[in-house]
């Protein structure tokens, strides 16, 4: 969600896609009501319009969101429907960005049925507090260009682990353009 507001405050019009079916985490940034019908309904049922499921943010006037909606039996299924790469094929002639929340990407294949919409797949780690297997996980399908679209944000770091003031921290952002590499920056 503060991806798609900033994204939003630059006067884009932002949509944040709900598709952890599994475990929908963006039903906070809408109103109870909003979120009963989502993604997950459009997908299993064909006299839905998705016009009808887009949700105003509470973050930004630009920032609309669609919500995952009930949670389904089968998300897989769902999210592997021609109907669905129709959805995001129209969706792109109305948003300047589309953004995807989705389930962790090594818990669920779901999340590597979406990697083929997306332009760039970004892992928020939390400093402390991400397990090493996922980061692990995610630079082994870097490296075996099974995702190559990758990159990082690293939050939660304790400011006392912030350098040039105290105010801001500098990281390697492409490791194609580095000679260090993400494994070395991760175990250090």
């Amino acid at each position: 969600i503060n991806l798609a507001s900033i994204m939003a405050n630059c006067n884009k019009n932002v949509l944040l896609i709900g598709a952890d079916l599994r475990n929908p985490r963006l039903n906070g940034f809408l109103e109870a009501n909003e979120c009963n019908y989502g993604l997950s309904n459009y997908l299993s049922n064909s006299e839905l319009n998705y016009h009808g499921l887009i949700r105003n943010s509470k973050s930004h006037p630009n920032c609309k969101i669609i919500a995952a909606g009930s949670i389904p039996p089968n998300p897989s299924e769902l999210l592997r429907q021609v109907k669905f790469k129709d959805l995001i094929a129209d969706l792109e002639k109305e948003f300047n960005y589309i953004i995807i929340d989705s389930a962790p990407i090594m818990l669920v294949a779901d999340s590597m049925l979406l990697s083929k919409y997306a332009s760039q797949i970004i892992f928020v780690l939390k400093a402390g507090g991400t397990n090493k297997q996922h980061i692990e996980f995610a630079l082994d399908s870097f490296e075996n260009q099974e995702l190559d679209k990758i990159k990082f944000i690293l939050n939660n770091v304790p400011k006392a682990n912030l350098g040039y003031g105290e105010r801001f921290s500098y990281g390697i952002a492409d490791q194609k353009k580095s000679k260090i590499s993400w494994r070395a920056l991760f175990n250090h």
